[in-house]
Formats: structure tokens, C-alpha cells, sequence
């Protein structure tokens, strides 16, 4: 078979697919797809707007501030009593957030420019794997997907969104990795890569640990084939270059992991232990048909636009599993299938590993469906929507003709253009969106205003938040990010710790102030804390304090 051919001459076949394009292909294939996320950036910096987070991206704000120091150990909590696994996100969005002093407004931009990041990864991956054609395919493709999605979900501040991008340049990684025989330093890649999805979401251990198995065994085949087969010598420069690299990932992967390892060793129980502890209880799921057509309303969003399924409520609209969705699913199934089986034959094998990938990358995102607790709620479907564009990549690269020599790979400076026009549509349309709760942060505003002028130079000491009524947490968070941005060490109640971390666990001795977020039914139950005082209003919850 071809698919077990010696990856030099399966290497060959790929870079053999794309001549005589010129060089500045994969910058202007970059430029193009990645333009309305880097205008969208420069257009928050441009206006530096003044934002008062609240929720979750107050605690991201928590967390990164956390991170600067150097103390935050897990990712950012859920609802059921542990934390995502680790705090490489919050880390990444460290640099720009000290170099702004800490702007609230850069975390946006640095949420933007991880996406940036990805988008420059998977294509400079492309370009290597199989030439400027590669490169200008998947521009054309991820110009596209951002057209249907639009930039709302880009410029948010918020983990639920930050799995899809990593999760892109991971599978087009994945593909180098086991296509090419010299690219063992795509692995550690892929690991690092898989660490910043799972450490921010474990819900994509599944995708994860498939498509880099899938990836592994795809490369051994071929290196026991190779054994066997002689093949081009690698100099010594390029073998310590290699190593180098990897090494290098390789570090960095290891020191990914270290912070939960600390917050294992030193916390009874860990994280890891409520992480496996959960994952073995078996706790909710949804029968195969749900998740299949949840998986395939996700794959419909390239090209047919956002629609119902990226917003709230997307499990009213799957009801019992529209088989529409799941013909979707199956259909995806099987033409990355074919389109791999297709593309080994053709000795394009960096095409047909990527289609190969997608494919395992859909089943795993069915496990995954499957195993959610709750119901399936919009943004767990965020990372399976970028699957598309990995596969029509590949697909279009599988079935593209060959180029001559003597020409001009017309295929693929059609594909740029369709990258550079629609990248140019999108920037048109959506090139200054920035979303972002602007009501939550002029309630979380007046909320601190109140708190501040209540509590005076207590305000600089140890405050303990306190969330009465559930739904007033995010108004919490909010406040305690501008209350430590002044000085104050934040505690929360030790109920709400899973939420905020570890850090804010309350101390053994006494607060200096106390802050309670209640709605107005808790007022009776307040008032009678000795020395308590009402501090106002804001947007119907209740804001009471006290110090000493």
C-alpha cells in the first residue's frame, strides 16, 4: 500500500504538489485569513476601552494576575466542584496584560492574538508539510469559517472559547508529525499544543488523545516501513536541529504540567483526584443520536453561518436528534475517510493524514457529546466547528491536480484569492467587533464605587466576599477583581472556592471588611448581622458591607 510507503518519497509526492508558486504565498495565505482577527485586535488597542469585567472573565482576570505572580496553580473552575486542569491559557495571556499595566482590555487582545498565533502556526505547518498550495488552501478555508461565524466569539474573553484555534493548528501539526520523517519535533508540538487544550477545557482530553494516538501509529507504520526501505540521509546539522527542537518542547511540555502537579501533591484531594473521581462516576451523558446530531449541527456552521448553534438553547433545537445532523456526522465520517484512503494512494500523504485526523477528530467529538453532563450547551460544540476546515483542506488538496513544471498552480492562487477576498468581507463586516458585556461592567462599576466608598482605607486590607443569593457570583467576582486591583487580599467563602481558587480560600484569622452580594429577598437574613450596612442597589442586587 501507499499509505505504508517511505515517507522520504511520500514527502516528496506532497511539496511535488505545489510548484512554481511565488514565495510570498504562505505571508499573503496568513495575512488574508487572519486579517480580521488582527484588525479586530488593533481596533481594541486603537480604543483601549475602559471595562470593568465581571463573571468569568472576571475570574480570568483573577487567574491571570495570579499567574503573573506566579501562584496559580489549575485553570479556571466549573460548576462541579473542580477546576480545569491546569493554567497554561491564563499564562499566555500574562505577557501583554503586565506590559499594558494591567489594562482590562488587553486580555481581549490577548485572547485574539493566542487565535492570531494558531491561525500563523497552522498555516507556516501547511507550508512545510506540502508547499505554498497547502498554505493558500487552508487560508482559503479559515477565511471562510470565519465568515460564517463572524468575530463575536473572537474578540470574547473567554475560555469556552480558546479551545477551537489550538485544536486547528494541533490537527495540521499532527499531520506533519506522522507524514514526515524528519519532523519527529511535531510530536512535543503536538503535546504542547494538546496541553493548552486540555489544561483550558478537559473536555477535549478526548480529541486530543485520539488524534495524537491516531498520529503515533500513523508514524510508526511508516518508520517500521522505512527500516526497510533506504531513504534520504539526514545531515548533522539538521539531526541536532531536530533534537534540538524537540528537546526544547519537550521542556516546555514538563513544565506545562508542573503548577497541577504541585496543586496534587500539596491539596487533599487534588485536582487530578476530583477530575478522575468525576470522570468515573459516570454522572450524565446523552444517548448516541443526541450526540451525533449535536456534533453535526457543529460541522454545519461551515458553511451555513452560526445560526441557532453557537447561541443559548441549541439542545431545544436538537430534541431528540434531528437525523438531518446525523447524516452530517456520517457524511463527514466518510468522505475524510475516502478522501484519505484517496489521498494514499496519490502519495499525498501529508492531505490524507490531515483527513485521516479529522475524521478520528469527529468520532472523538461524538465520545465526547456523549459523556457531557447536563445538557449540551453551545460553546462544548465550539471546538468541533473548526473540523470542517481541516477537512475541506485536506479533501481539496487530495483531489486537486497535479501542476506542471512549466505553469502557474492556478488551483492555488485561486484558492488565495478566495482567502484574500472573503478575509477582506469579513474585516468589512466585522472588522471592529469587540464583545464584551458593557451592562455588566457599568453594574460592576457602581457596585465598586459603593464598596469602596463603604469600607474606605479597609478596602487596602483582607476583605471577605461573601455570595448569598447563586446568580450574584458573577457581580462577586467583578468587584473582588477591582478591590485586589487596589490593594486588597481577596477572600471568598469556603463553598465558593472551587470557583475562585485556592488562593482566596478564607485565613484563620479574621477579615479586615466583609462584602455580601445578595438580591432582595436575603434582606432579612442580613440585616441582623451585627454592624452590617447597606450599601445600595445596582441592577437588582443588593450590596451590603462591613469592617472593623
Amino acid at each position: 500500500m501507499t499509505a505504508l510507503a517511505p515517507p522520504e518519497q511520500l514527502r516528496r509526492a506532497d511539496e511535488g504538489a505545489a510548484a512554481d508558486l511565488p514565495r510570498p504565498v504562505p505571508w499573503v495565505a496568513f495575512a488574508a485569513a487572519a486579517l480580521p482577527l488582527i484588525v479586530a485586535a488593533a481596533a481594541i488597542v486603537v480604543r483601549r476601552p475602559v471595562i470593568y469585567w465581571a463573571g468569568d472573565r472576571a475570574l480570568t482576570e483573577l487567574g491571570v494576575r495570579a499567574a503573573a505572580h506566579g501562584h496559580q496553580l489549575l485553570g479556571i473552575g466549573g460548576r462541579f466542584g473542580w477546576r480545569h486542569p491546569g493554567p497554561l491559557w491564563l499564562q499566555l495571556l500574562v505577557p501583554l496584560y503586565e506590559l499594558t499595566a494591567h489594562a482590562a482590555w488587553s486580555l481581549s487582545v490577548g485572547a485574539i492574538a493566542i487565535h492570531i498565533a494558531m491561525i500563523a502556526i497552522a498555516v507556516a505547518v501547511a507550508t512545510r508539510a506540502a508547499g505554498p498550495r497547502a498554505a493558500a488552501v487552508l487560508a482559503a478555508a479559515v477565511a471562510v469559517y470565519l465568515r460564517a461565524t463572524g468575530l463575536l466569539y473572537w474578540t470574547n474573553l473567554w475560555a469556552g472559547y480558546a479551545m477551537t484555534w489550538p485544536l486547528l493548528a494541533l490537527l495540521v501539526v499532527a499531520a506533519l508529525g506522522s507524514s514526515g520523517a524528519r519532523e519527529l519535533w511535531a510530536f512535543p508540538a503536538v503535546a504542547l499544543l494538546g496541553t493548552l487544550l486540555v489544561q483550558t477545557d478537559v473536555s477535549t482530553a478526548v480529541v486530543v488523545l485520539a488524534t495524537g494516538v491516531a498520529a503515533v501509529a500513523l508514524r510508526v507504520v511508516r518508520a517500521a516501513r522505512a527500516a526497510r526501505v533506504s531513504g534520504s540521509p539526514r545531515s548533522g546539522a539538521q539531526r541536532v536541529r531536530v533534537r534540538t527542537a524537540a528537546a526544547v518542547l519537550a521542556v516546555l511540555v514538563v513544565g506545562a504540567w508542573v503548577p497541577p502537579l504541585v496543586q496534587q501533591a500539596t491539596h487533599n484531594p487534588g485536582n487530578i483526584t476530583l477530575l478522575v473521581r468525576f470522570a468515573r462516576s459516570g454522572a450524565g451523558g446523552h444517548p448516541l443520536r443526541v450526540a451525533t446530531a449535536s456534533v453535526g449541527a457543529a460541522l454545519s456552521v461551515l458553511p451555513l453561518g452560526a445560526r441557532w448553534v453557537l447561541h443559548p438553547g441549541v439542545e431545544a433545537h436538537l430534541g431528540a436528534g434531528p437525523w438531518w445532523a446525523v447524516a452530517v456526522v456520517v457524511a463527514a465520517v466518510c468522505a475524510s475517510g475516502a478522501a484519505a484512503v484517496v489521498g494514499w494512494r496519490r502519495q499525498r500523504t501529508f492531505a490524507a493524514d490531515l483527513a485521516f485526523l479529522t475524521a478520528v477528530g469527529i468520532v472523538a467529538a461524538v465520545v465526547s457529546m456523549s459523556r457531557v453532563d447536563g445538557p449540551i450547551n453551545f460553546y462544548l460544540l465550539m471546538w468541533a466547528t473548526i473540523l470542517p476546515v481541516t477537512g475541506v483542506t485536506a479533501a481539496v488538496l487530495v483531489f486537486l491536480p497535479e501542476t506542471r513544471s512549466a505553469g502557474r498552480d492556478v488551483a492555488a492562487l485561486v484558492a488565495l484569492a478566495v482567502a484574500v477576498i472573503v478575509g477582506l468581507v469579513t474585516t468589512g463586516l466585522h472588522g471592529t467587533e469587540h464583545d464584551w458585556d458593557r451592562q455588566a461592567s457599568r453594574d460592576v462599576a457602581a457596585q465598586t464605587a459603593l464598596v469602596v466608598r463603604a469600607l474606605g482605607p479597609s478596602v487596602h486590607g483582607r476583605v471577605l466576599v461573601h455570595v448569598v443569593t447563586s446568580d450574584t457570583w458573577p457581580d462577586g467576582a467583578g468587584v473582588a477583581v477591582q478591590l485586589q486591583r487596589r490593594g486588597a487580599r481577596i477572600e471568598v467563602d469556603p463553598g465558593w472556592v472551587f470557583l475562585f481558587g485556592d488562593e482566596f480560600a478564607p485565613g484563620r484569622a479574621p477579615a479586615n471588611a466583609e462584602v455580601w452580594f445578595a438580591r432582595p429577598h436575603e434582606a432579612p437574613a442580613l440585616v441582623g448581622i451585627p454592624r452590617i450596612a447597606d450599601a445600595g442597589r445596582v441592577d437588582g442586587v443588593d450590596v451590603y458591607t462591613r469592617r472593623d
